[in-house]
């Protein structure tokens, strides 16, 4: 630092003058010594802003790596969106479909109705039901213009709370061998979990009770053939 050596040049002469006999100690503690304490002072004041640049660095560092997660974050999110937009895309060329084919609901006539009966408290489909929904796909299978719909019930034992989840259960089973056994577009599905509401059989009997415990699936066309196959 050229302060200090400034200091030791004249740390030097006042040593010379001393040597001399022109110079005190009174002199040198009234100016050599306070330069000494201001050089020292000025070092620290070096040492503490060098110390605070380092801490600017790790941080400014540290910035940069949350940076670069929240980047990689955003890269993550910005994926799942597209995926969520490509999914929405799809199901709403699923739905324009289904709005194009059933414009007129006039056209449309109850071509076939099955009844699948369940076990008490249960939501499985027994080899009677999967043969009965086999039927409905020889029926739509030959067909362009249909839709089913898919309600589900229970008996009257029970909450209302816990049967009408029971019963949408039901109804998602069904929809979900329509679907992947019998290869019926998902979009052509409607289904609904309706609980006790309109039971068949309002005795309180065992045998009530089970004829209750259904799912109603109907099939729904405006294909002429299938239709008047029904209507003779």
């Amino acid at each position: 630092m050229q302060l200090r050596k400034i200091l030791g040049v004249a740390a030097m002469a006042a040593s010379v003058l001393l040597g001399a006999g022109c110079a005190t100690k009174k002199y040198v503690s009234q100016n050599i010594e306070p330069m000494k304490l201001r050089v020292d002072s000025l070092d620290e004041k070096q040492a503490k802003q060098g110390e605070t640049i380092d801490q600017l660095g790790k941080s400014v560092e540290e910035n940069e790596v949350d940076i670069s997660a929240a980047k990689e974050r955003l890269g993550t999110v910005e994926g799942r969106v597209g995926d969520a937009f490509t999914k929405l895309g799809e199901n709403e060329k699923g739905l324009n479909e289904l709005r194009s084919r059933i414009a007129n609901l006039d056209d449309y006539r109850e071509a076939q109705q099955i009844s699948v009966l369940f076990g008490f408290d249960k939501d499985s489909l027994t080899e009677e039901a999967t043969q009965q929904l086999r039927e409905i796909s020889t029926t739509v299978s030959s067909g362009k213009r249909y839709f089913v719909t898919v309600e589900g019930y229970t008996d009257q034992i029970g909450s209302a709370e816990y049967n009408n989840e029971l019963s949408q259960r039901r109804g998602d089973r069904v929809v979900r061998y329509l679907v992947a056994e019998l290869g019926i577009p998902v979009h052509r599905i409607f289904v609904v979990g309706l609980g006790k509401e309109r039971l068949v059989d309002t005795s309180n009997t065992r045998e009530a009770r089970a004829r209750n415990r259904r799912v109603m699936v109907t099939l729904y066309s405006a294909d002429p053939v299938t239709t008047a196959s029904r209507d003779n």
